[in-house]
Order: C-alpha cells, then sequence, then structure tokens
C-alpha cells in the first residue's frame, strides 16, 4: 500500500538534543502539523528540536512534544507531533543556545554529567536575605518570605511547582534581584519526588 506521505516533498531535518548535539540527519515530510519519518534508524525524543532549512537560509525548528512508532497498513514509520515552528539563524538558537548560570555551572557538550551541583543548598535562605536588603516596602517583603517558606516546606513537585508560581508571581517587581537564584530553584525541583 503507497504511503500517502510520500505525496509531499521530503525536508532533509536535524534531530537536535537539548544539550544542542545532533541525534540524527533524515528525510522527513512535513504535513503542516507533524513530521512522518520513514527512517527507522532515526532517534527522536520529546523535547527535541526537528529543524529544517528554509529557502531564505534560516532554519524552522520545531520542538517535539509527542514522537510516536506506528507499524501497520503504510509500514513502519514515526508520526512526530511538534510545537509552533520558530525561526533562527542556522545552527543557532533554540536548542543550540547554552545559557551558564550560578554557581559551578557547567557545560558538557557530547558528553554526560551526573554530578549534583551542591552549592546553592541554602538557596532559600540566601533569596531570604538578598530579599531583606532589596524588598523595602516591610509587608510585601513579608508575603514574600512566606510564600518563600512554603517552597523551602514543599515536600513533592506538585506541591513546590504551586509555591514556586505564586512566589513568582508576588516577585515580579524583583527580577533583577532573584535572577541568580532561579537555576538552583529549578534544581530543587529536579530532586523532589512527582
Amino acid at each position: 500500500m503507497t504511503q500517502p506521505w510520500k505525496m509531499i516533498k521530503p525536508d532533509d531535518i536535524d534531530i537536535v538534543a537539548p544539550d544542542g548535539t545532533v541525534r540524527s540527519r533524515v528525510k522527513g515530510y512535513y504535513s503542516g502539523k507533524q513530521f512522518i519519518i520513514d527512517d527507522m534508524s532515526v532517534d527522536v525524543r520529546v523535547d527535541d528540536e526537528i529543524r529544517r532549512l528554509l529557502p531564505n537560509g534560516r532554519e524552522e525548528a520545531f520542538r517535539v512534544t509527542d514522537p510516536k512508532f506506528y507499524d501497520g497498513p503504510f509500514g513502519k514509520h514515526y508520526q512526530v507531533s511538534i510545537s509552533r515552528p520558530q525561526n533562527f539563524a542556522p545552527h543557532q538558537g533554540g536548542n543550540y543556545s547554552i545559557n551558564v548560570a550560578g554557581a559551578n555551572s557547567r557545560v558538557n557538550i557530547g558528553s554526560s554529567d551526573s554530578s549534583i551541583n551542591v552549592a546553592n543548598e541554602n538557596v532559600v535562605e540566601n533569596i531570604r536575605q538578598a530579599l531583606g536588603t532589596a524588598v523595602e516596602d516591610a509587608q510585601h517583603r513579608e508575603e514574600l518570605e512566606r510564600l518563600l517558606s512554603h517552597i523551602a516546606t514543599a515536600k513533592d513537585k506538585g506541591s513546590f511547582t504551586a509555591a514556586y508560581q505564586q512566589f513568582i508571581t508576588s516577585a515580579a517587581n524583583h527580577m533583577t534581584i532573584l535572577a541568580p537564584f532561579l537555576p538552583a530553584l529549578t534544581n530543587i525541583l529536579t530532586h523532589l519526588p512527582s
């Protein structure tokens, strides 16, 4: 049985991992809503990017939201659900961006790092101190400290996320003070049980 996506001209696409490494270079059929890939050697995962070159020389980057394998009447293939595209200069932006912040930050390209950064064990206390000197309104400072206490006592990802969102919303006017601490807060989240 003929594969219906073969009526679409295939694109040369790169599958780019979140760390910026290229997992695969294959042909893919873009339907306007998803990519169909019939190369079974492809390695595509959630949060990877699919990149294709546009006629203007820029790259269109789609975030992978759901890669599904099918083996049916049209043969073996992947149907890869994607997010809306963004445009970047070739090999820049998106998963090719590397952002480094905070104490003991590391960049590993082409290698893995299973270490845990423990330099910010007292991140909540450090935030409390920073807010104490920067937030002049005593009532607002007390509210932020109360919300920060909820973050410190969170026992799972759900309660941490709820407390974090309330804190960030209330502290929106103080992001310049909080920005250095955000990676450490995110690191706490990754180590909490679901």
